[in-house]
This record gives C-alpha cells, sequence and structure tokens, in this order.
C-alpha cells in the first residue's frame, strides 16, 4: 500500500492519509508514504513511525516508484491531490496489470468541469474513486463525469489514542494567551483562507459580545496555518470590529490536545467544507460543535443533538448559535456526550481503516466492485 501525497499544507486532508497509514500497519499491511522532503506530512509520518520516503524532487518520487514495481503480491497506490494523479498513472503501467490498482481519494470540491481528453484519459486509469463525504461524491459525478459504479463514499475517522491519554487542563494554553480559566471560548480550528470565514467567525463574535450581558467572560480563539497578509486584514478586522480584546490568533498546533483544552466549543464556518476532520477531533473529545450548514457538515453533526448547524454567511445565525449554547443550561456539556457517542458509532479510525480495506479486497476481485 502506498500512499503518494506531495502537498505542503497542513490541513486535515493532508494529515489524514498518514494517519490512514498508520492505522493500516497496525493491522498489518505493509504501507508506505511517499511525499516530499520538505512537506509537513513527511515529519508527520515520521513523528508517527510510519514508513515514509521524502523525496527532493517529484523526479526522484517517480525514481522511487519505478523502483517498487519489484514488490512482491498486489499493490495500491492512493493519491490524495489531483497534481500527483499523473505520476502515479505512469507509475501503475510499470506494474503488471494484475498486480496494481490506483485509487483517487477525493477530500476536496472541484470547482470546474475536468472533461477535457487529457482528464479523461487519467480518469480512466483511476480504478476507484474514495469520496469522504456525500457532498463529495456528487462534486465527483458532476464534474468528473465518470461512472458512479466507481465511485465509493468513506468517512474519515479519529484515532482515539491519537490526542495521547495526557491532558494538561484548559489552564495550561489559557494562562499563555491571557484568558481566565473561568471564560467560555468558542474556537475555530482551521488553516486561515477565505474558504473557512475566519471574518464571519469573528463578525459572529462582534453580535455576541453586543448581546452578551457579559455574566460570564467570553473569548474567541483561532488557530491555523494560512497566508500571513490575509492574517494581518483578520486582525484589522477584529480591531474594526471592536472584539480584538476577546480574540486570540494563534499559528498552527502542533499539540492538538492542548490547543482543544483551551476550547469550550469548536466551531467551523467554512462555506463549503468537504468534511470536517476537526469536527472529529472535537466530537471525540466531547467538545460540542457549532457549524455552518455546508458541504459534509450535516454529515457529521446531527443538529440539536450533538451541536448546531446555521446557514453560511449568516452572522446573526451563528450569533445565536453561540448565545444559545452560553445561556442553555446543560446544552454544552449534553453535545458533547452525544457527540463522543456518534463519534463512537460512526467515525472510529478502526472502522473507517476497516472499510478501507474492503474496498482495496473487492478491487483485486474479478468481478466489478459495485
Amino acid at each position: 500500500m502506498i500512499h503518494i501525497g506531495s502537498s505542503f499544507a497542513k490541513g486535515g486532508l493532508e494529515r489524514f492519509p498518514v494517519r490512514l497509514a498508520k492505522a493500516q500497519a497496525r493491522l498489518g499491511v505493509e504501507t508506505s508514504v511517499l511525499t516530499h522532503k520538505e512537506a509537513y506530512i513527511y515529519q508527520c509520518a515520521r513523528k508517527l513511525g510510519v514508513d515514509v520516503f521524502g523525496a527532493e524532487s517529484r523526479a526522484q518520487m517517480f525514481s522511487w516508484l519505478w523502483r517498487q514495481r519489484k514488490h512482491d503480491g498486489p499493490t495500491v497506490l492512493q493519491v490524495n491531490a489531483n497534481k500527483d494523479l499523473p505520476m502515479a498513472v505512469l507509475a501503475k503501467r510499470f506494474f503488471a496489470k494484475d498486480k496494481v490498482r490506483l485509487i483517487y481519494r477525493r477530500g476536496t470540491r472541484a470547482m470546474k468541469p475536468k472533461t477535457d481528453p487529457y482528464h479523461r484519459l487519467l480518469f480512466r486509469e483511476v480504478d476507484l474513486f474514495i469520496v469522504v463525504s456525500r457532498f463529495i461524491h456528487d462534486n465527483t459525478l458532476q464534474t468528473y463525469k465518470v461512472p458512479e459504479s466507481r465511485v465509493l463514499c468513506i468517512h474519515n475517522g479519529v484515532d482515539p489514542d491519537f490526542f495521547g491519554t495526557k491532558s494538561e487542563g484548559k489552564a495550561s494554553l489559557r494562562q499563555e494567551l491571557g484568558i481566565p480559566e473561568e471564560a467560555f471560548v468558542f474556537g475555530q480550528v482551521a488553516n486561515y483562507g477565505t474558504g473557512k470565514c475566519p471574518d464571519v467567525f469573528l463578525k459572529g463574535a462582534e453580535r455576541l459580545v453586543l448581546q452578551q450581558a457579559q455574566a460570564l467572560p467570553v473569548f474567541f480563539l483561532l488557530a491555523g496555518d494560512g497566508p500571513q497578509d490575509y492574517r494581518r486584514e483578520l486582525d484589522r478586522l477584529a480591531k474594526d470590529l471592536k472584539v480584538s480584546p476577546y480574540v486570540r490568533f494563534l499559528d498552527y498546533q502542533e499539540d492538538l490536545r492542548r490547543l482543544y483544552d483551551a476550547i469550550d466549543c469548536v466551531v467551523l464556518c467554512s462555506r463549503a467544507e468537504p468534511f470536517g476532520n476537526v469536527l472529529l477531533e472535537a466530537m471525540s473529545l466531547k467538545k460540542p460543535i457549532i457549524a455552518a450548514r455546508s458541504g459534509g457538515n450535516p454529515e457529521i453533526v446531527e443538529e440539536g443533538v450533538t451541536g448546531l448547524l446555521f446557514d453560511p454567511f449568516d452572522v446573526e445565525a451563528l450569533a445565536e448559535a453561540m448565545r444559545r449554547l452560553l445561556e442553555e443550561e446543560g446544552h454544552a456539556q449534553r453535545f458533547g456526550e452525544a457527540g463522543f457517542r456518534r463519534y463512537l458509532e460512526h467515525f472510529r479510525m478502526d472502522s473507517c481503516t476497516r472499510s478501507y480495506l474492503e474496498a482495496y479486497k473487492r478491487l483485486f476481485q474479478k468481478e466489478p466492485y459495485l
């Protein structure tokens, strides 16, 4: 099993294949990750003890794949980004036809149709498209025009041991950020980018601060990677909205457990989130959720049971959801407990991994996959 990913980003899309490779290795699958040596997932794989080859160029990645053609037994090549697909298609042709299958795992939305001859040729070599949500399933059919029989939805999962068992408590990071331990903290854990709509989060914060009687101190925490110029725009927006005293900005945090410990409710404002891994992480730690009703979010959040949904860009609705969570006694705890039960039933990493392995096995059967 070879996971191919050359993205330099630090989002959930990039982290998940490494987590999956780790889980597959625990089940006895010989698994490797092929990436760029400077990519974030290279360090992530090494930290998790996953077998990884870090190339210094795309040519070196291709050379490594060439050497794998002597691998004994069936091989699955799984790519996670469109830019890696041509290399994987060429590599597939080096293997014996009955020894390799190519999977394209789609975790992002295609904005434009990809039905030109070049993409049709590439997609013809893909044995199976695995998509992370029904939202991406429908988007794949609409923009790629591939047979539905070659598109399979497998929701992501989270390993219960991913964060470890050690918790420093909410006071640890809050002390560094000047946030009182008794305050209620809403946090958006997402890369800084317009698609994640951190501006909506800040505008919702403004509405809540204006409406809130301040019986309970409220703070707003944003953490992620992204362009510094956009980060500065957000800082100016917080000042213009007069919520800077209540807002804290953080860069990408390696210690996610410490970050989540400081947050009371996880908020995700993305306008078209394919499948928010951050929501799964929050549920696995019994955190209540407020999320935009967009993309794959409604497939994760059971509204009114595990969290609250609001219409994308509706700042007033976001503020009302946050106010409701603050004012209705026991809401946050009930959502957190229900979310944890939903995580155990539907989004555990071991269940997700077995679904992938079953898909691989069926690909090598002589009968059609579906």
